[in-house]
């Protein structure tokens, strides 16, 4: 029966109402990007299909790792990385396919206009917190319940350990959105690869757990909710900054999503995923929000572990008392600021059912962005190269923010998932296969 069916049952979800954040991103996306159709029965069946695939390159090299030992692969699998896969004598055939893969460029691949996506998202300067942090992650809390049970699951993100996981996704963002970051030595192309991996790990882990709901949730971070994650940093990046004031040209705006889509495909995005336009990723925004569950206490929960990566203003001042006590202030009134977005963009009913805390004035403090924003690019606008000028001015700052958040005097990166990060190699794991998707004859 229809109804028995693991599609039937996800796609009963579209009858969901919208919660508050929801229709405010669809006014928003109407306005900014221009109406949409909605998409057709054919395609949330495709979408929802896409919920029971993995990576199977990421996968059989996450396989072979826990056949090996996740210790001494993942030495061999970094090596491969950072001096190529023919620096590795007989490398073993899942790590080969993988580079083969990622070493290929695609055709429709262009570095300047790579160049250009990662100068204009450095234009958004202050905001990346707001749009990436409060809009993005939190909004995606609400409006995409089946991809909170993965950060759930592995605890990543849950109160306790968020702050590390938040910082690393602050990293790779850096990374990727540094200047040519994404050339194949950079940190921004090596990061990508490496959470292409933990990814792999964290998805055979959870498909191995009794406890995982395949019928409800589809796999563990599945091509869809890889595809639209990437669709966080590029199609909802551009649109808030641009609801936050960013004045970004038409190729600016193509530029990241190029950006975005070759930093999909590294993560392992089947390609014909890896969205172009604006448009196309917001619609791929719309089946995931409306195939999802309706939120639950794992998105309070996660909500609540979000504010454990605050920023700490201390870190830039004099360690004179008067200046530490300022930075502090400044502390305080960040936190403060990114509540009363949160409240004011989220809606009063998603702000509390997430169990935000109440925001008073700051709640206004989104029109503030707004005039500031405009305000700066209007300040700069007469210089020569204005937006050169603007996307080094905001590098910097985000930059800044990475110094000031709680981890930001730490070392590399691992990109590694926390039950392999030590001692991984004396745990008996063993490699467990993403279930397969339904097949289309039970429709």
């Amino acid at each position: 029966m229809q109804g028995d069916h693991p599609r039937g049952r996800i796609l009963a979800n579209i009858a969901k109402p919208a919660g508050s954040f929801w229709k405010t991103s669809k006014l928003t996306a109407r306005i900014l990007i221009g109406r949409q159709a909605e998409p057709t029965q054919e395609q949330y069946e495709q979408f929802v299909d896409l919920m029971f695939e993995g990576d199977p390159l990421g996968d059989a090299v996450a396989a072979w790792m826990l056949k090996e030992g996740v210790g001494r692969s993942m030495k061999t699998f970094d090596h491969a990385l950072r001096h190529g896969i023919a620096s590795i004598e007989s490398p073993p055939e899942p790590l080969r396919t993988l580079f083969e893969q990622v070493d290929r460029r695609p055709l429709w691949l262009d570095k300047q206009m790579l160049l250009a996506g990662q100068r204009a998202a450095q234009r958004a300067g202050a905001l990346m917190p707001y749009i990436l942090g409060d809009l993005a992650l939190v909004g995606g809390y609400v409006t995409m319940g089946a991809m909170n049970k993965s950060l759930v699951a592995t605890g990543a993100l849950a109160p306790g350990g968020s702050a590390r996981r938040l910082y690393e996704t602050l990293c790779w963002w850096l990374d990727v959105t540094g200047d040519h970051g994404l050339e194949r030595y950079a940190p921004g192309f090596i990061s990508t690869v490496k959470v292409r991996v933990m990814h792999a790990l964290v998805r055979i882990r959870l498909s191995r757990d009794p406890s995982w709901r395949f019928e409800a949730w589809g796999a563990p971070l599945s091509q869809a909710h890889l595809a639209t994650t990437n669709q966080a940093f590029a199609s909802a990046y551009i649109t808030l900054a641009r609801g936050f004031g960013v004045r970004y040209s038409a190729s600016e705006i193509e530029s990241i999503m190029h950006l975005f889509r070759y930093a999909g495909l590294l993560m392992g995005v089947r390609e014909e995923y890896c969205c172009a336009t604006v448009r196309e990723g917001f619609r791929l925004i719309t089946m995931s929000h409306a195939t999802s569950p309706p939120p639950d206490e794992d998105a309070v929960k996660l909500a609540e572990g979000y504010f454990e990566g605050g920023l700490d203003f201390r870190t830039r001042m004099p360690k004179w008392p008067p200046m530490q006590t300022l930075g502090g202030a400044l502390s305080r009134l960040f936190l403060q600021s990114r509540i009363g977005t949160l409240r004011a963009l989220l809606g009063e009913h998603d702000a509390d059912l997430l169990k935000i805390p109440p925001a008073g004035i700051s709640k206004a403090f989104p029109a503030v962005l707004l005039g500031t924003t405009l305000a700066a690019q209007a300040a700069t606008s007469f210089l020569p190269d204005a937006r050169a000028l603007q996307a080094r001015i905001g590098r910097r700052i985000q930059l800044g923010i990475k110094e000031m958040s709680p981890l930001g005097g730490e070392g590399p990166i691992s990109y590694q998932p926390y039950e392999h990060r030590e001692g991984a190699e004396r745990r008996a794991m063993r490699p467990h296969a993403v279930r397969a998707a339904p097949q289309s004859s039970q429709r």
